[in-house]
Parts: structure tokens; sequence; C-alpha cells
């Protein structure tokens, strides 16, 4: 995976799409989360094996549905929220292994996720593609010890690590933009 930083008011980290793809297979399988859907992306229902969760999947405005209210989500929302908490463990993990004379990250370290949906820029591929943007909240990780350059590093060991990354690697575009707020 390439990284191309872009020198802004913030420093930013660009995962670009890569043909390279390869299998990985778990051994030993740790945890198996299930869960089934029903209906559709428009109006459907969602909830866990164990029952602990349960939501009503409804379309988006944005592409013909209504507001969603409490208890109603989309898949780029559940994507969102999936994402932003495993990069956050893999932030942590690093952190500890790599800085163990710093301080451990604050509960208020943070990860917040966008997750786009659209069509294929060239039109070369049928369908809809998403698109992430990854911001990490950079005040915790300097209250924890950390210099830009050490922010910089860990960002980039956390990508590598965290698996939603590996998952979609070389297949979605991934931009990680490291903000004060």
């Amino acid at each position: 995976m390439s990284f191309a930083l872009r020198q802004t008011a913030r420093l930013a980290l660009r995962s670009t799409p890569i043909q390279a793809r390869s299998l990985s297979t778990l051994s030993p399988n740790l945890y198996t989360a299930s869960s089934l859907v029903t209906g559709s992306r428009a109006n459907g229902h969602a909830t866990t094996k164990e029952g602990n969760v349960e939501l009503k999947m409804q379309m988006p405005k944005q592409m013909g549905g209504t507001d969603h209210k409490k208890g109603v989500s989309d898949p780029e929302q559940l994507f969102g929220i999936a994402y932003s908490t495993c990069f956050l463990s893999a932030l942590n993990a690093v952190h500890s292994a790599q800085n163990p004379s710093l301080k451990a990250l604050s509960k208020d370290a943070g990860v917040r996720t966008e997750v786009s949906v659209g069509k294929d820029a060239s039109g070369a591929l049928e369908g809809f593609l998403l698109a992430i943007r990854l911001e990490i909240l950079t005040p915790p990780l300097r209250a924890a010890g950390l210099d830009d350059a050490g922010i910089q590093k860990l960002v980039e060991a956390a990508h590598d690590m965290c698996p939603y990354s590996r998952a979609i690697k070389g297949n979605v575009e991934v931009e990680i933009a490291l903000v004060e707020a």
C-alpha cells in the first residue's frame, strides 16, 4: 500500500487502490459474529444472533430514503462504526507496543469515519463503490506524549494492523487525516 503525505492544515495519509491482494487463513479463529438481515436495503431488519443489536435498515435520504430516526441505520453507518472501533483498537495496541514508557491513550482517543457510496468516476465499473475517510483525533495522542512524527508512525502501523484496513486494502480508497477536533 502506498502512502502519500499531503501538507494541508493537517497531516493526512491516503491509501490508493492497488491490484495485488492476498488471502489469509484464520488459525485459530478467536471469535465469530453472526447476524441476519431480512427485507431489503431500503426497508430491512437487522439483528445479531445473540439479539443484543436490532435495527431497522433504511435507505439514506440522499439515495431516495427518508431521514434516519433512532434505531434506524444503513450499511455505510454500520461499516463506519465497525471500522472506527477496530482502528481505535489497533491504535491502542500499537501505542502500547511502540511506546511502553509513554502514557496509555485516554478514553478521549477517537476515530471519526465517513463512508461514502457512489459510482466509479471512470465509468469502468458497474454498480456502487465505497470511499472512506478516517479522521484520527490528535489531541489525545499528544496528551499521551506523542509528537507529529510519533503520531504519523503510530497511525501507519495501526493502519497496517487493523483487520478492516487489511480487508479492504487494494479495493477501497481510504484517506486518513490527522485532525485537531
